[in-house]
């Protein structure tokens, strides 16, 4: 699943920006970004853990060439909305997914950092009011939350620029969920349009 992702991040950036092919990673300008990776979440109240897919989108802009505002959406264990009807009410659903505000600092082609501070969005099992019933119900609640991503932009095939990225995720808890930390490994396409001072 996460590699036919990649795939199609991949044929839609080179179907969308062949002006860019030669520089695809230089001059300011808007862009959209798309991945996945592998992850892990953590609930500290329970204890509980697991790993599964990630899913990533971006939107933002580079205002200089070190220096690039972004909103990024984030998605961990997303497949975490049904459970065995027998399993509600417990801590199983680790479903965690962010939006936060982030700037990243670092050179084209080379390593960055990026802090981000939001809001993240937990899901959890609760008591099914109708036992018969195969899935468990799952709620959610929406917490204060901060990022963190270390990473470095590469361009595949001479075309394609793609971060590849060590994300952290830390939302603080609440009455239904404890505090959780989220981390794992994406790789992001993206797709530019440089300002019109750059053409």
């Amino acid at each position: 699943m996460t590699r036919l992702l990649l795939q199609i991040a991949f044929a839609a950036v080179l179907g969308a920006s062949p002006l860019h092919a030669q520089r695809p990673d230089d001059g300011r300008g808007p862009f959209l970004g798309l991945g996945a990776g592998m992850g892990m979440v953590h609930d500290g109240r329970y204890g509980e853990q697991g790993a599964g897919p990630i899913l990533h989108v971006r939107a933002g802009w580079r205002l200089a060439r070190a220096v690039t505002l972004m909103l990024e959406g984030g998605g961990y264990r997303m497949l975490d909305e049904s459970l065995p009807s027998h399993e509600a009410a417990t801590p199983h659903v680790l479903k965690t997914s962010s939006l936060l505000a982030s700037v990243q600092v670092g050179l084209p082609r080379s390593f960055f950092v990026r802090p981000g501070i939001g809001m993240a969005d937990h899901g959890f099992a609760v008591s099914d009011p109708f036992p018969n019933d195969d899935v468990a119900m799952v709620a959610h609640e929406t917490r204060p939350a901060a990022g963190l991503a270390l990473g470095r932009t590469m361009v595949v095939a001479r075309v394609v620029p793609v971060a590849i990225e060590g994300v952290a995720l830390w939302s603080r808890g609440s009455e239904s969920t404890g505090t959780r930390w989220s981390a794992g490994i994406q790789a992001v396409a993206l797709l530019r349009w440089p300002s019109r001072g750059a053409r």
